[in-house]
């Protein structure tokens, strides 16, 4: 996979997330947001959700996702299966983190996972 695929997965995911009601974070919001994430996400769920999607060289894909108020995560998703697509946010620190292998993925399999990462319904938009 190339650069370019890369770039349309970014693309994508910043066109869902957006869609989303998710604001981009500014320069000035740096220091007091976490290195690495670049949207924050009010969802109706679990309070506030940042977001960074990568694409490493269309090699490997995610989004590094962590819920600010970690607790409140937990006391939600922490003893239940079955309520996340994958796994359940770190108790501790509130991460949660999708990570994709591209290799021989279509684009839309891959944008697809990002939709069920964070699902439309947790928009509060």
């Amino acid at each position: 996979m190339s650069k370019a695929i890369s770039t349309r997965f970014l693309e994508a995911v910043e066109k869902y997330l957006l869609g989303l009601g998710a604001r981009k974070v500014g320069d000035g919001e740096r220091g007091k947001v976490s290195f690495g994430y670049k949207y924050v996400l009010e969802t109706s769920v679990a309070g506030t959700l940042l977001v960074g999607p990568f694409a490493q060289k269309g090699r490997s894909f995610g989004i590094f996702c962590r819920f600010q108020d970690a607790a409140q995560a937990n006391a939600l998703f922490g003893n239940t299966s079955g309520r996340l697509a994958w796994g359940k946010p770190n108790p501790y620190t509130g991460k949660w983190n999708l990570h994709l292998n591209p290799k021989g993925q279509k684009m839309e399999m891959l944008e697809a996972a990002v939709r069920r990462h964070i699902p439309q319904e947790w928009s509060q938009g």
